[in-house]
């Protein structure tokens, strides 16, 4: 692969308080293409989470790099990275932190919207097949309670 949009290289993370140690991720190395859809998936405590984290600034790194588009996320201030990440990367999760009056895709739009990104068309003319973000066949379920 050449130039992927995120590259993961040897990320560490160690978790503890000095006298216990718990490594989670020992050397994980990923690309990601332009345009390719990544499922972190295993076991409860495996470290997936941590792993997301990590690639997306919210935690930081104890080894490795985490190159976005070619910018190094982890030799950033945190300030900096704050306003990337508020601007650049998004999570939606299983089923908590959700509000359950809304739709997958309000859920996901609340952030943007309270970021100041406006939709490229009015509310009134987005539907699943031409969704105001530019997403395609997203769905317009609500989550289950």
């Amino acid at each position: 692969m050449t130039n992927p949009v995120v590259r993961l290289k040897d990320i560490t993370k160690t978790y503890g308080d000095g006298r216990i140690a718990v490594p989670v991720l020992r050397g994980v190395s990923l690309d990601v293409a332009e345009g390719e859809w990544v499922s972190v998936m295993g076991p409860s405590g495996c470290g997936k989470s941590t792993l997301l984290n990590c690639a997306s600034g919210l935690d930081r790194i104890d080894g490795g790099s985490v190159l976005v588009e070619g910018e190094d996320i982890h030799s950033m201030s945190e300030r900096r990275r704050t306003a990337w990440r508020a601007r650049r990367t998004g999570f939606v999760f299983q089923g908590y932190n959700l509000i359950p009056v809304l739709s997958a895709v309000e859920n996901v739009e609340m952030p943007l919207l309270l970021g100041g990104v406006r939709p490229r068309r009015p509310a009134a003319r987005r539907s699943r097949r031409s969704p105001a973000w530019g997403w395609v066949n997203a769905p317009t379920t609500s989550p289950p309670n």
